[in-house]
């Protein structure tokens, strides 16, 4: 269990989390691979800078319990809590929790698909901006940070619209125009 208060005033918000303990996975028995990309901060600011540049919005969003969302492919086991369960219990995952060696992975593997079903290509250059084009309109362009990213859009209907759509297979939490992502400060100024 991973116990934490968030908040700097009261009332504070107390959160909880189950982690695998991703340091006594074996490579090859647990899991095969932990490669999963991340949006390049120079395609990010290309994002924000190109909206910025033709008058389009920027929003940044999260995704709220991302890698509880994501499949494993392998069968694997924690132990259960012993406060509830006492000891003995195992649980067979059928999803990934933070910790695990695989769940970034299997988190990028559970986003792509969702993106490209909803239209959206991944971009060449960075895997981790996905375009969506549409007939007489400029592209939705989206670049992503695990589970944290950024949607370029012209209208408050479009981002609402796909938000409404993502919140079909993970919860979105829209945070508005990004103000420190990666380390960086945005700022919106009138033109």
């Amino acid at each position: 269990w991973v116990f934490a208060k968030k908040g700097d005033k009261s009332p504070f918000t107390y959160k909880a989390r189950y982690v695998g303990k991703g340091f006594m996975q074996v490579l090859g028995r647990d899991y095969q691979s932990t490669w999963s990309p991340t949006v390049r901060l120079a395609s990010l600011h290309a994002l924000i800078a190109t909206a910025a540049q033709q008058g389009r919005l920027v929003f940044q969003f999260d995704v709220k319990d991302a890698y509880l969302t994501a499949d494993l492919l392998v069968e694997l086991y924690v132990q259960a809590p012993v406060q509830f369960f006492g000891t003995g219990k195992v649980w067979r995952l059928h999803k990934a929790l933070p910790g695990l060696k695989q769940s970034g992975q299997a988190w990028y593997r559970k986003l792509s698909t969702v993106l490209a079903k909803l239209g959206y290509k991944q971009c060449k250059m960075d895997p981790c901006v996905f375009i969506k084009e549409s007939a007489g309109r400029k592209p939705l362009m989206m670049g992503v940070h695990v589970d944290d990213g950024v949607l370029v859009c012209d209208t408050i209907e479009q981002k609402e619209r796909l938000f409404r759509t993502m919140n079909k297979f993970f919860g979105v939490k829209d945070i508005g125009f990004p103000k420190s992502l990666l380390g960086c400060q945005y700022e919106k100024r009138p033109n």
